[in-house]
């Protein structure tokens, strides 16, 4: 899962036990109850628009091609793939994306675990308006991802085609 989403989820427990807290340990009232309650729901809601723009700000595809692995860093995904396990490398203009099963598809940006016929459950970080992307068929599954432009969705490609060939070769 990505830190962001972790960080947001540990801000948001921390957050709604620490204002509970201060209530309890506050003037007891009648409409104590009513207060934890709308203090509760408004530390959630704080969450929810914290989680959601740390989301949109992570929408862009950040990928490290390594010596020995590819680190690939988006919306609700956080994967890294050693160049010996990948099985098979390839780029495409379209794919059917499937359906979302923990995720975020927000039209233009999609990110997370989706299944589809074809790859069953895979991981995917994905710009819909860039007419090309990177899929990677891995020992632990399948990635699908591209980069800001179509340019630089192929240049990736070749880096890691290249790492990864180098990397068989020596072995």
């Amino acid at each position: 899962m990505n830190r962001v989403v972790i960080s947001t989820l540990l801000a948001t427990v921390v957050l709604s036990v620490a204002m509970t807290l201060a209530i309890f340990f506050g003037d007891s009232g009648e409409s104590q109850t009513s207060t934890i309650v709308l203090v509760f729901m408004a530390a959630i809601m704080v969450c929810i628009v914290i989680m959601s723009i740390a989301l949109l700000k992570t929408r862009k595809t950040m990928v490290e091609v390594g010596d020995k692995e590819l680190k690939v860093h988006g919306m609700m995904v956080d994967v890294s793939i050693c160049y010996n396990d990948i099985k098979s490398i390839e780029t495409r203009d379209e794919m059917f994306i499937g359906v979302k099963t923990i995720g975020v598809d927000l039209g233009r940006y999609v990110g997370g675990s989706f299944t589809n016929k074809e790859f069953g459950l895979y991981k995917i970080s994905l710009q819909c308006n860039i007419k090309k992307m990177i899929i990677i068929r891995h020992l632990e599954g399948t990635l699908v991802f591209n980069q800001d432009s179509i340019e630089a969705t192929l240049m990736t490609y070749e880096s890691i085609k290249k790492r990864a060939k180098m990397l068989n070769l020596h072995e």
